[in-house]
Parts: C-alpha cells; structure tokens; sequence
C-alpha cells in the first residue's frame, strides 16, 4: 500500500486512525476541512500536549502532511511541534521559533540542520509537508509549505540503531494555541499516492440511506443507516449481526462540489466483536455499478474502536472519479 495513514478529526472519537491525545481538545469553529481539526497549545514543556499517531508498517522513507493553523503572533519560546519516533526515540522532527519559522532537527532535537525560507502566518491554515528519509550519510530532510519547498538537508538523519519510524508526535508547547488537521501519510511503495500528498484534503462522508441488501439487524428497529450516521459514534444505537457472511449495504453522502479529483477511498468503523464466537471479524466492501468489493478480513477488538481500510486504487479498475464514489455504496460483511 501507499496511503498509510489518514486522521481527519472529523469523527469527534480518539483512535481514528490509532491516534491517542493528551490535554488536547476538538475544535469545530477553526478546520481545515470537514467539521473538526484538533486543537493544541499553551504549555510550557515540549510535548506536554500531543497527538501520537502510530504508523501501521514501520517506515524508513515517508511523506507526511498536515494542515497547520497558528493563530497567534510571534512565539514566546522556540517549541517542538513534530516529532518522528521509533517507540520513545525521537530520531528527528520539526520545532517553530520565535519568528514562526519552523526549523528542522535531527536526533531528539540535538542538531539544527536547516530552517524554512519562510514564516508561518497567523490565523490562517497552512500545509506542511515533510519528506523523511533515515539514513546515515544517505539521508533526506524536506521541508515543503503550500506545496513549496522551504528547506532540505541531506546527510545523517540516522542518529543511533534505529533505522525506520513507527511513530508520529505532533504538539505545540507555548503562549499560542494552534489547530492540525488533515494527517496523511504516504510510504514510497505501490502504484499510487507514493510521493508527496499536496494538499490532500481528508472528509468524513457518513452513511445517508440504506441500500438493497440489509442483512444485519439495527438497534432501535427501523433504518440501518440512522444507527451509524453520527458523529462521534454511539454506543447506543448500531448495528449488529450474530451470522458469518451476512452482508449490510449503505448509502453515504456525497463528496462536496469543491472536489475534483480522489486520491484514495477510507472506509472506518467504529466496531467490536461480542464474543469469541464467529463472526469475530469484519470485511469492508464497495459496491461498483453493481458489482461487489471487498476487503481482506479485519480483526475487531473487544472493547469498542475503529477498523480501517484503504483503497489506494479503484477495485473495479481505472482511476477513482467524483461521481463513481458519489455512486458507489459501502458494504459490511461479517466473517469468522
């Protein structure tokens, strides 16, 4: 795969995506994209406020990107706002100063090796993107802001034993609050989303009908679709089914007219098995001018929280397009 690693925040419920926090809040007046961003800042410590998002596979090259609102003025420290770890070994990350410039560390903030051309405004949303090669005398450090590059080391980004990531840091130590959204990340691997998102905005289409085929029994009786279209989920309504192979299909709302073109399509549930008897697992599917798509098996946990999958590329084959997905419908199948 190429896509990674997708958070939009726009679920209002820790773990999208793995994600946990710390004294962080939602916010849904200041987003980028969709209903919510997450909101960080005004402490006096590096990181005493985060976002840690786990990375799946353990990446030694990677592009990552998040949308970035500062909305102060100058800063009163220079802070630590991302870091890219392996466990709790912080191999390298980006800290803001004093002037909004973001500037680029090796090791846990041991060595400056570069700094942006360019300041971070205030009280507006900016892109950051980060190319991250680890390696000794072969490493990469890029730095891009609204798709412009701003600074780029190439050396040892290596700094001990560790040779690859498995964890993403993101905080904002100081006087000034600041607001992330849209976290993607791509790997260098696979045919598509293999080099840098772009800008990439992530959003949280939820189901909106019920299609033809509803196999699975909803809680309270009546529309399937009503039992799983908030946000953040409940646990009071759901839907649930006690058969392997039983199949579930749903509407989900369209992509908004500013959309032209998909990068890659995300299906999460906020799910859990009952027991240890099947159907302990879940397969996603999309339903393609008729015809069906479906995920390899995924494990549920047993206390409730999200399953995911990616489509980096269309299963019925060709690109994705606006209104191929706008006419698609997302299936739940249960499996042992």
């Amino acid at each position: 795969m190429a896509l990674e690693k997708v958070i939009t925040f726009d679920w209002g419920q820790d773990g999208e995506g793995g994600f946990s926090k710390n004294g962080t809040t939602y916010e849904t007046s200041i987003v980028r994209t969709g209903s919510r961003s997450i909101k960080l800042g005004n402490f006096s410590s590096d990181f005493y406020n985060y976002v840690l998002v786990p990375l799946d596979t353990a990446l030694s090259e990677f592009y990552l990107q998040f949308g970035y609102y500062l909305s102060g003025g100058s800063q009163t420290n220079t802070r630590a706002m991302l870091a890219w770890r392996k466990g709790s070994t912080i191999l390298g990350g980006l800290k803001l100063n004093t002037v909004n410039i973001l500037e680029i560390w090796t090791g846990n903030f041991v060595t400056k090796v570069a700094e942006s051309s360019t300041p971070i405004p205030a009280a507006q949303w900016v892109v950051v993107e980060v190319y991250i090669k680890i390696a000794d005398s072969g490493g990469v450090i890029t730095l891009r802001q609204d798709m412009t590059e701003v600074a780029t080391f190439s050396g040892d980004t290596k700094p001990g034993a560790d040779t690859d990531v498995n964890y993403l840091i993101f905080g904002q130590a100081n006087t000034t609050y600041s607001y992330f959204d849209d976290i993607v990340v791509h790997s260098t691997s696979g045919a598509a989303n293999n080099s840098w998102p772009g800008g990439v905005k992530a959003l949280l289409c939820l189901p909106n009908g019920d299609g033809s085929t509803l196999q699975w029994t909803p809680t309270p009786s009546g529309t399937h679709y009503s039992t799983v279209d908030e946000a953040p989920p409940s646990g009071t309504d759901y839907l649930q089914v006690g058969t392997v192979d039983q199949v579930d299909e749903l509407d989900f709302a369209d992509l908004p007219s500013e959309a032209f073109s998909l990068k890659a399509v995300v299906a999460e549930a906020w799910a859990l098995k009952g027991s240890s008897t099947p159907p302990t697992r879940l397969a996603f599917g999309l339903k393609i001018g008729g015809d069906s798509y479906f995920s390899g098996d995924k494990d549920l946990p047993t206390a409730q929280g999200f399953v995911q999958h990616i489509w980096n590329e269309n299963p019925a084959g060709g690109n994705f397009s606006v209104s191929g997905v706008n006419a698609a419908k997302l299936l739940l199948k249960s499996r042992t």
